[in-house]
């Protein structure tokens, strides 16, 4: 784990961490009164654990989140793009999600916003035809729309590389986003059901992506890394996708009661709350990665977080790390100014150089 700690570090993590809590409090408003009373918490999350934390839901993946599928990929060339200017091939990806509801009513609901159906993404070459190693880049709460992922990922590290980028779209993030401009989106919401149906068809969707890339593309491999709500599902897919060639939680989300708790949004006294958390974590455990092992090669994976991150604390990525027993990379800014965070990429490109000299005819002719 690396450690930096100069003056000029000190100074630009205390602005990072300042950033992140303006961000809390202005944008997402985390700080927020706790909703309901503590009776009514305890009920309604015993209820639930009691009707779906049932075993055979954690013993197979598969049972639980459905079997990879290889989606119908609908390709369009695009012309107004970043990378575009510097010659790249760019396409956008559209296909059906395989998603298909678990929890009741609440599933139905949620399967009936049709502009969620469909997922996206965009692909970057890194030279006129697919390279050898595809990584999917997986954005965090309140992103995905392309044009804008495009200025948040080192893209050109990636494809100076030799490393092709796929830029994947979360549910109701970004195209699609049901909801008027400056509204949050549904997903992931306050509705614990609702919530827990979405990160289900996260995990339908992405291994969708990375079915497609493996076999109809031929990549040698694919791997993934996501930043904050990304950096969970990331964290997820590598408990889940054994197709992963390597996967890099960034800045992750760990847990939603761990979140909740810090925030301040339990009600009741400390009895209370401390069951409350205790249950969120067990209403959560169908979708944590903390419930399942970790299928990746450690060799192939890594945690990093930022040491003043004021939004997802340096503690949740610690805590995949831990129970991944896989390394923490630790750079010295926050979520939201995250300096110092090059040395992670560099440390992914390693990994990756890595690999493809470990397989160098790895990639499948057609």
């Amino acid at each position: 784990m690396r450690r930096i700690d100069t003056k000029r570090h000190k100074a630009v993590g205390a602005l990072a961490g300042a950033v992140d809590r303006l961000f809390n409090d202005t944008i997402l408003q985390a700080r927020r009164a706790p909703q309901g009373s503590p009776e009514e918490s305890l009920t309604r999350l015993r209820e639930f654990v009691a009707r779906w934390n049932q075993p055979q839901w954690f013993g197979d993946p598969d049972l639980f989140f459905g079997a990879a599928v290889l989606p119908h990929v609908q390709r369009q060339r695009v012309t107004l793009a970043r990378a575009r200017v510097t010659g790249r091939v760019v396409e956008d990806l559209r296909f059906a999600t395989s998603h298909r509801p678990h929890f009741g009513e609440v599933g139905q609901r949620f399967a009936q916003f049709e502009k969620n159906r469909s997922v996206h993404a965009r692909r970057i070459l890194a030279g006129r035809h697919p390279a050898r190693t595809a990584i999917v880049l997986v954005h965090g709460y309140l992103g995905g729309t392309l044009g804008a992922e495009e200025f948040v990922w080192p893209l050109d590290a990636f494809l100076r590389a030799g490393v092709d980028v796929v830029l994947a779209v979360l549910p109701f993030h970004g195209p699609r986003n049901d909801r008027s401009l400056g509204r949050p989106p549904r997903w992931p919401g306050n509705d614990l059901t609702f919530a827990l149906e979405g990160f289900r068809q996260t995990v339908a969707d992405l291994r969708g992506l990375v079915t497609w890339l493996s076999v109809a593309e031929r990549y040698a491999h694919v791997g993934m890394m996501g930043m904050s709500l990304g950096g969970f599902s990331t964290a997820l897919l590598a408990t889940v996708e054994p197709k992963l060639a390597f996967a890099v939680p960034f800045i992750p989300l760990a847990s939603a009661a761990d979140w909740v708790r810090d925030a301040g949004q339990l009600p009741g006294n400390a009895a209370q709350r401390a069951e409350i958390h205790q249950l969120l974590e067990e209403a959560h455990a169908l979708i944590s990665p903390m419930s399942r092992p970790l299928l990746v090669p450690r060799e192939r994976c890594f945690v990093a977080v930022g040491e003043r991150d004021a939004i997802t604390p340096k503690s949740h990525g610690a805590r995949i790390a831990e129970h991944f027993d896989v390394p923490l990379e630790v750079f010295e800014g926050g979520h939201i100014l995250q300096a110092g965070r090059a040395h992670a990429f560099r440390r992914l490109l390693g990994l990756i150089e890595q690999l493809n000299v470990a397989t160098p005819d790895a990639r499948r002719e057609p």
